[in-house]
Order: structure tokens, then C-alpha cells, then sequence
């Protein structure tokens, strides 16, 4: 019985500490919100578990700060789509290289043009203001046109 007693807080003490240790690590979510007329195929960072959503015109969406990839968003990209499916009728190519801050958000907004024809630099018109935390405006511009992936990476 004493065996078996001594046993059981060394049971515990290691299913407490694997816990721990498999646990994720603390991230820090951000969200993108898309103040522009058109869908936006958006991606903060690249890697496999950065945030990678659609979002729809007056919407947001937001990385949970679970997720590893969200301390990574080193960069901002974005594609416009035109379809159902951003991988059928998107175009590709804007970046914004800034990093997000722990839990501050982008916003998105201008017009974009409706229509795949008029694919190109001047497809697009966004402006872009990164928030803090606090809500304090810490970076803003004009969104570049790269004639690159955009969010066709993966």
C-alpha cells in the first residue's frame, strides 16, 4: 500500500508536467479587417499555420493566438478574388512588408476593380494602418503591387 501511495503524486507530477510540455506556446493574435469593396484572399506571414482567409468585404478575421503561426506575420499579402475559390479566379501580388503586433490588427480599405480583366498594378487602390494592441496607429501606406504570389503560395 505504501508503494502505491508514494506512486501516485509522481503519477500526477508527470501528467501535469507533459501537459505543459506539449501545450502550445503563447502567440499573439492579430486580425485583418477588409474595408474595400472586394473579396481579399489574405496572408499574414507564410508558413503552414499563418493566418490564410477570405475575407469579405466590411468583414474581418483573425489569427487565435493558439496558433504558432501567428507571431510570425512578418509580412501582410493579399489577392483580390473575383470567384468562389480564391485558387480559381484570383489576382495575385500584394504585399505589405511590416510585421503585426501581438494582438493589434490591419485595416484594409479602398476600392479594388471587379472585374479579373483589369488584373495588374492598377487593379487595386488599398491603403493599410496597423494598430497596437492599444489601438495607437504604429504603421500606414499604400499596398504594394509586386506582380508576385501574393497568397498563391501554397
Amino acid at each position: 500500500m505504501f508503494k502505491l501511495r508514494s506512486s501516485v503524486p509522481c503519477l500526477v507530477a508527470s501528467l501535469v508536467l507533459a501537459g505543459l510540455l506539449l501545450a502550445p506556446a503563447t502567440a499573439g493574435a492579430y486580425c485583418i479587417y477588409n474595408l474595400t469593396n472586394v473579396n481579399l484572399h489574405i496572408c499574414g506571414g507564410h508558413c503552414a499555420s499563418c493566418l490564410a482567409k477570405t475575407i469579405e468585404p466590411g468583414q474581418h478575421s483573425c489569427c487565435p493566438g493558439g496558433d504558432r503561426g501567428c507571431n510570425d506575420a512578418k509580412t501582410v499579402s493579399f489577392s483580390i478574388i473575383y470567384g468562389h475559390h480564391w485558387y480559381d479566379d484570383a489576382c495575385n501580388g500584394w504585399d505589405i512588408n511590416h510585421a503585426v503586433d501581438d494582438h493589434g490588427w490591419v485595416v484594409l480599405s479602398g476600392k479594388c476593380a471587379t472585374d479579373k480583366k483589369n488584373c495588374g498594378c492598377d487593379a487595386c487602390s488599398v491603403t493599410y494602418v496597423y494598430h497596437d494592441k492599444n489601438g495607437k496607429i504604429t504603421h500606414q501606406g499604400k499596398a504594394a503591387y509586386t506582380s508576385g504570389s501574393g497568397c498563391s503560395y501554397y
